[in-house]
């Protein structure tokens, strides 16, 4: 009911558990007991099951952080967001995240990777995050945060998109590429740090894939050198989302950059105002202003529009620099939301 207090991986926002049997029941829960201690080791050298509570105890803890940060951005009750109760009245609770950590059906390559289902508001969503077990030792999603918000992006752009009550307001090619490019776009929004610079190259997966190339076809940057992608590049992506959503991640990379060189980098994601900040309100709020199945250039208007909204358009030249940078500007030609040739 949202008041019961449990000393294990549950709460109201997350349920975190062990799943190596794949039933979906839910296994272990690391308790931490009536003085909530969850202090548990993690020595990363060791096989994932050697860590199997220091993970989920992780999980755990940034499922909670990436609900609580998300909400100040408008990913609240109203708009569906993921609680067993809503005190505010609004919306639908009943559908706290479910995690299952070490399920082989979501690592690789016992599995289709890390993935999550998210229902419409009212009904949970699962997030799945198996191990790798390619290299030695092997490697865990719980433990990678990049990886975990990624997945919970995916639950913000499915919720925030077309409305809590539609799940499939994605399913176009250009939809689900943003889809993937707004995930990666949480997960380095959340990771970055004060010590980062407009050229600090961020790759993604490199822990997980136990590599220094990460996943992506080129590391996050602003340097055109090092990450030469444009919209133009979605011609060639063979209808792939993970790699359409590089091109809107790396758009929306190069316009936090933009805002941090005018207004500063905040590292306090409550209650900051600085460029990083006030980026993750409009493309937040962007998402909320988008049509059902988008292409990239109406989630780019969407931007402009919530900026309008939010500021009177204080910061529409960011913007504009930002999306004409990769290839977005005025004179850009989406082919139409459901078309794949820009």
């Amino acid at each position: 009911d949202g008041t019961t207090v449990f000393t294990d991986t549950r709460g109201n926002n997350a349920l975190v558990q062990e799943d190596t049997n794949q039933d979906n029941a839910g296994g272990n829960r690391p308790d931490g007991g009536a003085a909530g201690v969850f202090d548990f080791t993690l020595d990363v050298t060791l096989e994932p099951s050697q860590n199997e509570d220091a993970a989920i105890v992780n999980a755990f803890y940034w499922n909670n952080i990436l609900h609580d940060v998300h909400y100040q951005y408008g990913f609240d009750e109203a708009a569906g967001n993921f609680q067993t109760t809503n005190f505010t009245g609004q919306g639908l609770g009943g559908d706290a995240m479910i995690v299952d950590v070490l399920d082989p059906s979501g690592g690789i390559p016992t599995g289709m990777g890390p993935h999550i289902f998210v229902p419409a508001d009212g009904t949970a969503p699962r997030m799945n995050v198996g191990p790798n077990t390619t290299p030695n030792p092997d490697t865990m999603t719980a433990v990678s945060n990049e990886i975990v918000a990624h997945e919970y992006g995916h639950g913000v752009s499915i919720r925030l998109v077309g409305g809590p009550s539609n799940n499939t307001a994605l399913t176009n090619g250009q939809g689900r590429g943003m889809g993937e490019g707004w995930s990666d776009w949480h997960a380095l929004m959340l990771n970055q740090k004060s010590t980062d610079t407009i050229t600090t190259q961020e790759v993604s997966g490199d822990y997980y894939l136990a590599n220094t190339a990460g996943v992506r076809t080129f590391p996050y940057s602003t340097d055109m050198t090092v990450n030469p992608s444009t919209y133009d590049f979605y011609n060639n992506t063979g209808g792939s989302h993970h790699a359409a959503g590089e091109i809107w991640a790396v758009t929306l990379w190069d316009l936090n950059w933009q805002m941090i060189n005018r207004c500063g980098f905040d590292a306090d994601f409550y209650t900051g105002e600085g460029g990083n900040i006030t980026g993750m309100q409009l493309v937040m709020d962007g998402m909320k202003l988008a049509p059902v199945d988008p292409s990239f250039l109406d989630a780019r208007d969407a931007i402009i529009q919530a900026d309008q909204v939010l500021t009177g358009g204080e910061n529409a030249f960011d913007i504009w620099t930002a999306f004409a940078k990769r290839g977005m500007g005025f004179s850009a030609d989406d082919g139409s939301g459901n078309n794949d040739t820009v």
